[in-house]
């Protein structure tokens, strides 16, 4: 029943779909009239008036799951609605909530004041988010609160064809970030912070946090080739040697391998005659590499 009224609540077809909030409305009556009493007519989208009576906790969190639904949809058909949902009609944040609880109580006299007949959604949350120490449920109770109210109003501020940084947007992000603090991940709320942040004009950062909703992770990038080191200068030097010896003028072919590479150390030398051995005359190499200074080790200290 319960994937049957989120189907109903998810229809983003405002015109053609508000049939479907008054039957969800409807299913939500229906599901015990134990837990779900029916409701006055002349109830608004200000508040639910949910008539709490001592039950069980798991019966208690049930209805008021139950009571954050039915008021969230009510706040969705005044979105298009001729009553036209106000900033005003909205929670703030969560401590100006805290603070509505606080002088509630200090009116009725009591705290269990809040769990009466003339108790609201808002009431009952804010009363939630008072307590020290919450449970699970009630946790997830006040985020889903919360998150639902930053669709609301991203949904509001959609009606309103607002960009960037209008009222509505502004406060969809009021609402996310709660519904996101210690649960980052979560992927309802991840979702409508796509959302909100494609309509502040993120959409790149919206993608991302799409990302992490399916697991996918940004495709890593190959480590480029490594650049071949380039050829010892021992190679250079031998086929410079080569291609000069028909000139058989030493001096001249020890002057340029200078010029070109400084002194040679003894290692390079010793290769110069391993690649040039049998290709050049001994005596001409000889004499060519005997011209060229060598470099001079410094004993270690």
């Amino acid at each position: 029943m319960f994937k049957q009224i989120s189907k109903l609540w998810r229809t983003e077809k405002p015109i053609d779909d508000r049939m479907h909030w008054d039957a969800a409305l409807r299913i939500l009556q229906t599901i015990g009239p134990r837990l779900v009493p029916r409701r006055n007519s002349a109830e608004v989208a200000a508040g639910v008036a949910v008539p709490l009576k001592k039950k069980r906790p798991e019966d208690r969190a049930f209805e008021i799951q139950v009571r954050v639904l039915q008021y969230a949809i009510q706040l969705r058909k005044a979105v298009y609605g001729r009553r036209k949902l106000t900033l005003q009609d909205l929670p703030q944040d969560q401590e100006s909530e805290k603070k509505r609880a606080r002088r509630v109580s200090q009116g009725t006299g009591s705290a269990p004041g809040l769990d009466g007949a003339t108790a609201t959604v808002r009431d009952l949350i804010a009363r939630i988010q008072e307590d020290t120490i919450r449970s699970e449920a009630q946790n997830d109770i006040v985020a889903d609160y919360w998150n639902k109210l930053a669709f609301i109003a991203w949904e509001k501020a959609n009606s309103e064809n607002e960009v960037g940084g209008g009222p509505w947007l502004t406060q969809a992000r009021k609402y996310i970030n709660i519904a996101l603090k210690g649960r980052p991940n979560w992927t309802p709320a991840q979702l409508n912070l796509a959302r909100i942040l494609t309509a502040e004009g993120n959409k790149d950062e919206a993608l991302t946090t799409l990302a992490k909703v399916l697991g996918k992770k940004k495709e890593a990038k190959p480590d480029p080739a490594p650049t071949p080191p380039p050829p010892p200068d021992s190679d250079a030097i031998a086929n410079m040697i080569l291609k000069m010896a028909v000139e058989r003028n030493a001096q001249a072919v020890a002057d340029h391998i200078q010029r070109s590479y400084g002194a040679l150390s003894k290692d390079t030398v010793r290769k110069v005659t391993e690649t040039l051995a049998g290709k050049v005359d001994a005596g001409l190499l000889n004499d060519i590499l005997s011209r060229v200074p060598i470099k001079t080790v410094s004993a270690p200290t």
